[in-house]
């Protein structure tokens, strides 16, 4: 595809971003393959779902509790609500540390014998 991409922009004097019709066709196969199959199959949209509760518990958690706030989110700047900060913050996370965080921050932690 790559290559394609390459020798039609070419061929149209780099005035323009070109795939060969054989190649554009094939990107469509492409597309409706991946969406069939994969964006809407039931297991990879019960994982959009997992995902979009663990934000969403995330985002109500952190306004609620001011001490989390303030010790997982920098200062905010003057202008900046805590919506805007808590929504810039996760965004910002790796799939893995939202996973982390949402775990020290909701399941039990086992009991510690003294």
């Amino acid at each position: 595809m790559v290559s394609d991409v390459i020798e039609e922009s070419r061929q149209s004097g780099n005035a323009d971003i070109l795939l060969s019709a054989n190649m554009a066709e094939l990107v469509i196969d492409l597309k409706e393959f991946l969406f069939t199959t994969v964006y809407e199959s039931q297991t990879v949209q019960e994982g959009f779902e997992g995902a979009r509760e663990v934000i969403e518990e995330l985002y109500f958690r952190f306004l609620e509790d001011e001490a989390l706030f303030g010790q997982e989110i920098e200062e905010t700047k003057n202008n900046i609500s805590k919506e805007r900060a808590v929504c810039d913050f996760i965004a910002g996370m790796s799939d893995r540390n939202a996973l982390d965080l949402y775990k020290r921050v909701f399941l039990p932690r086992p009991w510690v014998k003294i």
